[in-house]
């Protein structure tokens, strides 16, 4: 299967699987001292529930990145690619 047809469910729990990342690890990498992320959140992601929203994408792109995870699912290469063009226009 392309990795472009995967569903982000399907991706998700590739790339946790290949890197040994557990769902109450994920959802302490994605926590804040603002918003705390649950394990069952990321239960609906894998389980095609639910997709991350807005917030939630942008960080999963952070912490993949941070990571050096290659292969990523078209969404987080987007926002991957919005927050790299971002830091690029602030220094303009």
């Amino acid at each position: 299967m392309n990795r472009d047809t995967k569903t982000f469910a399907q991706w998700l729990n590739d790339v946790m699987q290949k890197n040994n990342i557990k769902q109450t690890d994920l959802a302490k990498e994605l926590s804040t001292e603002e918003h705390t992320v649950n394990r069952s959140t990321i239960n609906l992601w894998l389980s095609n529930s639910r997709l991350p929203n807005d917030m939630m994408q942008e960080r999963l792109a952070k912490y993949f990145s941070s990571l050096g995870v290659f292969g990523y699912h078209p969404m987080i290469r987007e926002i991957i690619y919005r927050v790299h063009v971002t830091k690029i226009n602030k220094k303009k």
